[in-house]
């Protein structure tokens, strides 16, 4: 779906709610929508007319990545610039992503906006994002495949006598030299003990001989980034250990094997947990069984009991089980899955 699309469908459900415009100031929706590349920006959206605020730093790199935008370099505060706007264009309801704008500042647009109607608006947006179009898929896949790279270099190099602080800036490291633009997110190495914690702090504990060790780590590039989630046993695997781990993995082949297109989601997190309940571990079970993947880390659609919607094709997220056994170990297996037109496919296997 190309940019002008977006921006059409959006204005489109803005019609559906009597509002004359939008202003957008998450990054991401902007970037979606009109794709710059920078931050400290927002766009200001009606029926007629696109417009992308943002400071003297910005004005350059907007001249260069816009078309069909008008571009306005925001000269007093920010919220002031946007309210002589919409006064100017005559603007009465004015929609916001209420999700992204602090309390603060929504008083301070409300005193500034006289006789302007603020209207919440929640994942107008995300919502378009959930599906992503056949440019993101080619871009996802790109950094779904340096992050295999990255799993193969993990597995050549983690060792005993290493602290996990070190690991994981060794991770991030590799990296930042092989094409990302840096870590999606906090690279989390947990071994031992601290792996039974899910988002675990990397510590300064030293991997030892016989240690689980558990990898979260993800990359971003182009825009977009990837998650994926392994453990490895540094030595002998004792009996248990391979046994709760083989049940973890099947918990996520069961799940991955029921994803296809007008499935609902709340059923395939149902699924896993009736499997872990039949091995006696669903008590061990404490989140959600994925999230959506795009250009944030976590985004709709959220993969869980919670949510009724139907999958759709093109529908981008991770599937990732757990069980964090107190004083044993924590074991989780993370692969990021697209939706396709039958079923699903892996896209970190």
């Amino acid at each position: 779906m190309k940019i002008k699309n977006r921006v059409g469908l959006l204005i489109e459900k803005l019609a559906e709610k009597d509002l004359n415009g939008i202003l957008i100031t998450k990054e991401q929706n902007v970037s979606y929508l009109s794709g710059f590349t920078g931050s400290e920006s927002s766009l200001l959206l009606t029926a007629g007319k696109k417009f992308f605020l943002t400071d003297f730093r910005y004005l350059i790199q907007a001249k260069r990545e816009l078309k069909g935008f008008k571009i306005i370099q925001t000269k007093n505060s920010f919220l002031k610039d946007i309210s002589d706007l919409c006064n100017e264009l005559k603007i009465k309801r004015l929609g916001f992503e209420s999700g992204n704008v602090a309390f603060k500042k929504y008083l301070t647009l409300k005193k500034l906006s006289r006789g302007i109607k603020l209207i919440s608006t929640t994942d107008a947006v995300e919502n378009f994002r959930k599906i992503k179009t056949n440019e993101e898929l080619n871009v996802i896949k790109k950094v779904a495949k340096l992050t295999l790279s990255c799993l193969s270099f993990i597995k050549s190099k983690i060792m005993p006598g290493v602290r996990e602080k070190d690991f994981a800036a060794t991770i991030e490291y590799f990296i930042k030299t092989h094409g990302g633009d840096g870590p999606a997110f906090k690279t989390i190495v947990a071994s031992g003990s601290n792996s039974v914690m899910p988002h675990a702090i990397t510590s300064g504990r030293i991997i030892k001989r016989n240690d689980s060790v558990l990898i979260d780590f993800g990359i971003r590039s182009y825009g977009y980034n990837s998650d994926l989630t392994r453990i490895f046993s540094l030595g002998k695997i004792n009996t248990y250990f391979r046994k709760i781990y083989s049940i973890v993995k099947d918990a996520q082949r069961i799940a991955i094997d029921y994803i296809k297109p007008g499935v609902r989601i709340s059923e395939i997190e149902m699924k896993v947990r009736d499997y872990l309940d039949e091995k006696g571990l669903e008590k061990f079970f404490g989140h959600s069984l994925g999230h959506g993947i795009g250009r944030e880390v976590h985004e709709l659609p959220k993969i869980s009991r919670d949510n009724r919607e139907l999958f759709k094709e093109n529908m981008v997220f991770t599937v990732e089980p757990g069980v964090y056994i107190p004083k044993l170990a924590g074991f989780r297996h993370e692969d990021m899955v697209v939706v396709t037109k039958y079923g699903c496919e892996v896209l970190t296997q």
